[in-house]
């Protein structure tokens, strides 16, 4: 019976394959790839509206350096929107909508797990608002915000 000492020539990472080297006592060898270490889930912690936009925030994970955040307008399909560092981002290209967002961790080439747990919300663009004056007085104008029944002044 043949027995293999393995030694491992290169370690696998999220973003590269390793490399193994097996060694039979018969004194036959061969090299194996070891497949890329699998991108651990991402979970979106909170989804909050600011007015000007959506701020998304999670748990980074150590090893990644790179989150694509992906988001869905009013039951649409989902598309990546953009890429993030760190631990949270802003949506500031949001129009008032049905929005649902979800977020993966990515290494090179190598991407974690897809529409993981989407976050809706029910987002409303703060207007923009204009002050002028005069001699009669103040007046206000505002843009009007897509699904609004009502402002606030």
């Amino acid at each position: 019976m043949h027995k293999f000492k393995t030694e491992v020539l290169k370690e696998a990472t999220y973003a590269e394959k390793g490399l193994k080297k097996l060694t039979c006592d018969c004194g036959f060898t061969y090299s194996q790839e070891i497949e890329c270490i699998k991108i651990p889930d991402v979970m979106l912690k909170s989804v909050v509206p600011d007015g000007d936009g959506v701020v998304l925030s999670w748990d980074s994970i150590d090893g990644i350096d790179e989150y694509n955040i992906y988001r869905s307008t009013d039951g649409g399909k989902f598309e990546k929107f953009t890429k993030a560092t760190g631990s949270s981002c802003i949506d500031y290209e949001s129009d008032s909508a049905v929005l649902k967002y979800y977020i993966t961790g990515s290494a090179g080439e190598n991407e974690g797990k897809k529409e993981l747990s989407p976050i809706e919300i029910n987002y409303f663009k703060s207007p923009t608002t204009v002050l002028d004056s005069s001699k009669d007085g103040i007046k206000l104008t505002w843009n009007s915000s897509k699904n609004a029944v009502k402002y606030r002044v």
